[in-house]
Parts: structure tokens; sequence; C-alpha cells
């Protein structure tokens, strides 16, 4: 594990704000279909959410709240993944 000069669990210090979090340089990505072992990338947890519904019980009016979300941040622009 990389060593911090910095607390990880405060707020991090501006130097630092684009660097992804050094506690997770263990997680991987692990496909089991080829068998290729990467580290994780923003792109898998974008891909792994945007396959979860919500329950057809859940109200309607509930159910919009997620997707507003969504649309708005398309038209802001910051839902792009690297």
């Amino acid at each position: 594990m990389v060593q911090l000069d910095f607390d990880p669990e405060k707020l991090r210090p501006a130097g630092y704000i684009h660097e992804p979090d050094p506690r997770n340089t263990l997680t991987a990505w692990h496909d089991k279909t080829t068998g290729v072992i990467r580290p994780v990338e923003a792109r898998d947890l974008h891909d792994a959410v945007a396959t979860l519904a919500l329950h057809p019980a859940v109200p309607e009016d509930l159910g919009d709240h997620p997707k507003a979300a969504i649309d708005d941040q398309v038209k802001t622009g910051h839902r792009e993944m690297a």
C-alpha cells in the first residue's frame, strides 16, 4: 500500500483531489469470461450500477428521483466517465 502524507479519512489536500483513493489500489476487476484481472475503472462501477432497477412496487413519484438526478447530470455534462 502507498504511504500517505494525509489522513484518507478526512478531507484530502487540494493537490490530491484528482488522485484515486490510494486505499483502493488493491481493488481489482475480474472478468470471469476472459479470466483477465485488472484495476477497477470508473466505467466498471458505472456499468454495474446502470443495470439496477427499482422494484415495481416503488411508488412512481419516488422512482422519478433517481431518473431526475441522472437527467440533470446529462444536461449539465457531469455524467462523463473516464
